[in-house]
């Protein structure tokens, strides 16, 4: 009865709402969302946006390509290949524009 009760006060914590954001889905629109572009090697560049994660731009521009350059993006995120380690969620933008 004691291992039950506790299984059931497990889940009960488990399932409530910790105040966090929703998942990003696969093939979720992003709307003019402001976030900062972050080089992470060479040639890879991320853009960290503060309520929702890091994204990977598949199509981000030469010239967006600035360490710490704040910018206001609008796309849709693409589905992650099984097995594939990513260090962010991959992004085509659809518009890119440089902010103040």
């Amino acid at each position: 009865m004691r291992k039950t009760f506790l299984i059931l006060i497990f889940a009960i914590v488990g399932c409530r709402d910790m105040g966090q954001e929703p998942p990003i889905t696969p093939e979720m629109d992003l709307t003019n969302v402001q976030g900062i572009i972050q080089k992470v090697s060479a040639d890879l560049y991320v853009i960290n946006v503060e309520t929702y994660g890091t994204y990977i731009p598949l199509n981000l521009p030469t010239d967006f390509m600035v360490d710490g350059l704040p910018v206001l993006v609008t796309g849709r995120t693409v589905i992650i290949p099984l097995n594939i380690g990513y260090p962010g969620i991959p992004f085509r933008i659809s518009s890119i524009t440089k902010r103040r």
